[in-house]
C-alpha cells in the first residue's frame, strides 16, 4: 500500500514538473492585450526570470513597472519590485511597490498564454 501511495505521489509530482517546465520554456517573450479605447498592456519577460511591463496609449506611456517571475504548480506568479508613470496631469511619479499576482495558467503556446486571477481569465497574445 505505501509503495502505490508513494508511487502515485511521485507520477503526479513528475506530471506537475512536466507541466511547469513546458509553461516556463513557452513564457518568456513579449505579450500583448490590446483594450477598448486603443488601451495597450504589453509584458516582456525573460528567460531569466525578469519582466517589464507598461500599459499605455500608442502616443502615451500611462505607467510602467518590472520584477521577477516563476512558474510552481500550473500557477506563473508575478512579483513586482517597482514602477513609474504619469498621471492625467502629465506629473511624473515612482512607484516602489512589491506586490504579487497569481495566475492559473489555462493555455500557453507560441501565440498565447490565458491565465486566471482573482475569477477574470486574462488573453495574451505575441
Amino acid at each position: 500500500m505505501r509503495f502505490a501511495f508513494a508511487l502515485t505521489a511521485s507520477l503526479l509530482l513528475t506530471a506537475c514538473d512536466n507541466q511547469d517546465a513546458k509553461i516556463i520554456r513557452q513564457v518568456p517573450g513579449t505579450w500583448k492585450e490590446t483594450f477598448p479605447g486603443g488601451v495597450i498592456f504589453t509584458r516582456t519577460m525573460s528567460f531569466g526570470g525578469g519582466f517589464i511591463q507598461s500599459i499605455g496609449q500608442s502616443n502615451f506611456l500611462a505607467f510602467a513597472s518590472q520584477g521577477t517571475w516563476f512558474v510552481t504548480n500550473g500557477e506563473l506568479i508575478i512579483t513586482f519590485t517597482n514602477g513609474e508613470g504619469t498621471d492625467r496631469n502629465g506629473v511624473r511619479f515612482f512607484d516602489p511597490m512589491v506586490s504579487a499576482e497569481r495566475y492559473r495558467i489555462i493555455h500557453v503556446d507560441s501565440h498565447q498564454l490565458v491565465g486566471e486571477r482573482d475569477g477574470h481569465t486574462n488573453f495574451l497574445t505575441r
